[in-house]
C-alpha cells in the first residue's frame, strides 16, 4: 500500500500514519542543520514526476503495476493513473473526467461536505444560547446559596437537555444501566468532536467532573463554569504539570465524584480510534474505582472536528459494563489499557445492532461499480485490532447521493488499497495486487 502526493513529507506523512499506509511517495525537500532550505530534492512528485516516482517504487518493491489499483482526482494525475492496470478517477477535475470517460475508467463521486442550511445555523445559535443560559443560571444559583455542586449538577443535566433539543440531536443509548451500576467511576469515551461534551453531560448527568486542556479555562462563560465544576485543566505539553493538575481529581474520586475523560487526549483526525494515554487508568487504580467505556459511534456526523455548527441527527452510544481495576499493577498497565481500547475497537467494528458503523457518505458511481478493496474508516480501525472482522458488511448504512448505474461490489477483495487525498495539490494513492 502506498500514497503518492505532490505535497512534502511533512504534509502527507501524518495522513499516511492515520490510515496505516506504509509507503509515502512525495516531493522531498532539502534539510540542512534541521532547517528547510527551500530546495527540492530530485524531481517534484507532480504530473510525470509522480508517475516516475510510482514506477521507481514498483521496481524497488517488486510491485506489478498491471495488477495494481490507483485512485486520483487531478488533471495532472493522468500519467500516474496510466501506469497501473486498474485506475479510478475520484471526484475528477474536468480533463481527468473526460479522459476517464474515453478510457472507460471507473469514476467515483463523493458528495461535498454539507453547507449549513439556515435552519442548521439557527438551531446552532439556539444551542449556544441554551448553553450560555444554563451556565449563567448555574452560576447565579451557586451565588445565591444553592450550593456549588447542586448548581453544577443542575447545569449539566438541564443544560445538556436544552442544548441537544435545540440542535435537534437525539442519543440512542445501549447499555444505559451501566451508567449507574457503580459510582464513582471513570467514564472513558472516544473523542470525535466538541459535541462529546454535551453528549457526556446528558449521559452522566450528575456527580461528575472532567479534564480539559488549559486553553479552555480562558473561554468566556464555559471556562468559569468548568472552574466551578472542579474540572482539571492540563497542559498537554508538560507531563509534570499535568500530574499536578490531576491530584485534586484523585481526591474528588475518593470522595465520591465521578470523572469523564477522553483517553485519546484530543479529538481524532478521523473516525479511527487513536492511541490511548494512561492518565485515566492511573487515576482509576489509585482511587480504586472502575473504568466504564462509553463508545460513541457517529458524533462527527452531527458536528465534525473543527465545525462550529451542529447538524440534527441521532448519535448512537454503547455503554459497556464497568471494568474493575482490582489486581491491576503499574508494570502491567499497558496490557490493561490495550484491553480497554480493544473493547472500543470491537464495539465500533461490530455494533450491537449488527450493522457496521457508517462514517462516510457512500459514493455515487457515474460509470461502473467501484474497484474492489476501497475500505471504510471503520474497517481500517478494525484492521489494527487483534481480532479481525470475519465478514465486512455488504450493505452501507449511509445512502448514496445518487443511485448507482452499475451494481456495487458486495464484498471487497482481499487486496490492500490506498487512500486518495485532495489537498494539498494532486494527492493520489495506489494499491497493488502483487507484493507491496
Amino acid at each position: 500500500m502506498a500514497i503518492a502526493s505532490s505535497a512534502t513529507r511533512y504534509q502527507i506523512a501524518p495522513l499516511a500514519r492515520e490510515w496505516d499506509i506504509e509507503h509515502v511517495l512525495c516531493t522531498e525537500v532539502v534539510v540542512r542543520k534541521q532547517h528547510l532550505t527551500g530546495a527540492v530534492l530530485g524531481q517534484p512528485a507532480w504530473g510525470q514526476g509522480k508517475a516516475d516516482a510510482v514506477a521507481a517504487f514498483a521496481r524497488r518493491a517488486g510491485v506489478k503495476l498491471r495488477q495494481s489499483y490507483a485512485y486520483a482526482n487531478g488533471d495532472e494525475d493522468v500519467a500516474f493513473l496510466r501506469k497501473v492496470g486498474h485506475p479510478s478517477a475520484v471526484n475528477p477535475k474536468p480533463e481527468l473526467a473526460r479522459i476517464a470517460q474515453q478510457a472507460r475508467w471507473p469514476v467515483l463521486s463523493f458528495a461535498a461536505r454539507r453547507i449549513p442550511s439556515l435552519e442548521t445555523i439557527t438551531r446552532s445559535a439556539w444551542t449556544y444560547g441554551a448553553m450560555a443560559g444554563s451556565f449563567a443560571a448555574g452560576l447565579a444559583y451557586a451565588v445565591l446559596g444553592g450550593g456549588k455542586r447542586r448548581a453544577v449538577d443542575l447545569t449539566v443535566s438541564l443544560g445538556s437537555e436544552l442544548a441537544l433539543a435545540a440542535a435537534g440531536i437525539d442519543i440512542e443509548v445501549r447499555g444505559e444501566e451501566n451508567l449507574w451500576r457503580q459510582r464513582p467511576a471513570i467514564f472513558v469515551f472516544n473523542h470525535q468532536s466538541k459535541l462529546d461534551l454535551l453528549l457526556m453531560a446528558k449521559l452522566v448527568r450528575r456527580g461528575v467532573t472532567g479534564v480539559a486542556k488549559k486553553e479552555v479555562a480562558k473561554v468566556p462563560g464555559i471556562g468559569a463554569f468548568m472552574r466551578m465544576a472542579d474540572v482539571a485543566f492540563v497542559d498537554r505539553g508538560n507531563r509534570q504539570a499535568t500530574d499536578t493538575a490531576l491530584e485534586p481529581v484523585l481526591e474528588m474520586l475518593r470522595k465520591g465524584l465521578s470523572l469523564a475523560m477522553a483517553p485519546e487526549g484530543t479529538r481524532s483526525l478521523s473516525p479511527k480510534l487513536g492511541p490511548f494515554k494512561k492518565g485515566a487508568f492511573h487515576l482509576a487504580m489509585q482511587a480504586g474505582v472502575p473504568i466504564v467505556p462509553v463508545v460513541i459511534r457517529n458524533a462527527g456526523a452531527c458536528m465534525a472536528r473543527g465545525d462550529q455548527v451542529l447538524h440534527a441527527g441521532t448519535v448512537q452510544v454503547v455503554v459497556l459494563p464497568p471494568i474493575p481495576v482490582e489486581g491491576w499493577r503499574v508494570d502491567t498497565l499497558d496490557e490493561h489499557v490495550a484491553m480497554v481500547r480493544q473493547k472500543f475497537l470491537d464495539t465500533l467494528a461490530d455494533w450491537p445492532d449488527g450493522q457496521a458503523r457508517a462514517t462516510q457518505r457512500a459514493p455515487t458511481r457515474r460509470r461502473s461499480a467501484a474497484p474492489p478493496g476501497l475500505r471504510s474508516a471503520e474497517q481500517s480501525a478494525a484492521k489494527s485490532a487483534a481480532k479481525p472482522i470475519a465478514k465486512p458488511t455488504a450493505k452501507p448504512i449511509a445512502k448514496p447521493t445518487a443511485k448507482p448505474i452499475a451494481k456495487p461490489v458486495a464484498k471487497p477483495v482481499a487486496k490492500p488499497v490506498a487512500k486518495s487525498t485532495t489537498r494539498p495539490s494532486a494527492n493520489s494513492s495506489m494499491r497493488s495486487g502483487g507484493r507491496s
